[in-house]
């Protein structure tokens, strides 16, 4: 009997990027995330990580090399572009969370920009509460969360969906123990259901260690890719 192929979700190829004034910013980045697993992104502040992950997402264009998302190049503009952008969650720096309206409220308005009607965006919005153990405030406004709660509240947004791809940047700075703690039980589950993860970090100590590998980034190259084990 076969071995079942691993599908690819995110992969980059030689990819460089450069500043206004022809400084590196990315230096030949290549790496594959494939479903399934969880790929750490490890590197001090300046050493590229946003750039690459802004890349991954479509939002800055790469001065040179190829990048595929699910097959799919993210920066032509075609039908297949713009599809596979809705497969791809993520949570960047600053949550652009609502804070006059409830967690719930938040939640059903994302959902609904994704297109889901009325009835499975408050049931996904439900369930992904349950997910980030914030059922409990789910009626009540944001701008009564803790930094960890409005945290947990941006990852539920980022999988109302369902997609296949996770993109995370730097989710676990500063954050208390509890919210450490379901957050990467969450991944877990996530990565166990098959989702290919990518997650900046800058403590070794958040490195996470299930279905996982890991990288070194430093001055916008990669210096070591391999296991923990490695």
């Amino acid at each position: 009997m076969q071995d079942k192929l691993v599908k690819t979700l995110i992969s980059l190829k030689n990819v460089h990027k450069y500043d206004n004034n022809n400084g590196i910013i990315l230096n030949g980045i290549t790496l594959d995330v494939t479903e399934g697993q969880i790929y750490n992104y490890l590197g001090s502040a300046g050493s590229g990580k946003t750039t690459t992950i802004n890349i991954i997402l479509g939002l800055i264009k790469p001065s040179s090399g190829t990048i595929k998302i699910l097959g799919v190049d993210p920066y032509q503009d075609t039908k297949n572009s713009k599809n596979v952008r809705k497969k791809v969650g993520a949570v960047l720096k600053g949550n652009d969370l609502s804070l006059n309206l409830t967690g719930m409220e938040n939640l059903v308005y994302w959902a609904k920009l994704y297109g889901l009607n009325d009835k499975k965006a408050r049931n996904n919005a439900l369930n992904v509460m349950r997910s980030v153990k914030l059922s409990k405030w789910a009626n009540i406004k944001v701008s009564e969360y803790s930094y960890g709660m409005r945290l947990r509240l941006t990852l539920a947004r980022s999988i109302i969906n369902d997609p296949d791809i996770l993109v995370l940047d730097e989710p676990l700075k500063s954050l208390d123990t509890k919210s450490k703690v379901v957050i990467k039980n969450l991944l877990d589950e996530l990565v166990r259901k098959g989702k290919g993860i990518f997650i900046s970090i800058t403590d070794w100590n958040d490195i996470l260690p299930s279905y996982s590998i890991f990288s070194l980034v430093s001055k916008g190259k990669i210096i070591f890719e391999g296991t923990l084990e490695d």
